[in-house]
């Protein structure tokens, strides 16, 4: 991953899920040495929980990326099937 930064916390971890990324930043200068970022195109870098340690920010990472797969799955189970042609 490329160096990112945002308000002074260097980017050190990110999860992907589709078009939104869950980002850590980390900072020994400013008050919470830690944050977990929403990251999307359209806004950026959004929702911050700031946090003291590393594990918390870890835990909230993991927890909002898994939030977000089931939420875009959800998304996709209730697309209505293509029909199928009567060629198959």
């Amino acid at each position: 991953m490329e160096k990112q930064e945002n308000k002074g916390y260097q980017i050190t971890d990110s999860i992907q899920v589709g078009n939104t990324a869950f980002v850590i930043g980390h900072s020994e200068k400013l008050p919470y040495p830690y944050v977990v970022w929403k990251k999307t195109e359209a806004q950026g870098y959004n929702y911050g929980h700031y946090k003291n340690h590393r594990q918390e920010a870890v835990e909230d990472l993991c927890r909002r990326a898994l939030k977000e797969l089931k939420i875009q799955r959800n998304k996709e189970m209730r697309k209505p099937r293509k029909e199928q042609t009567e060629n198959e």
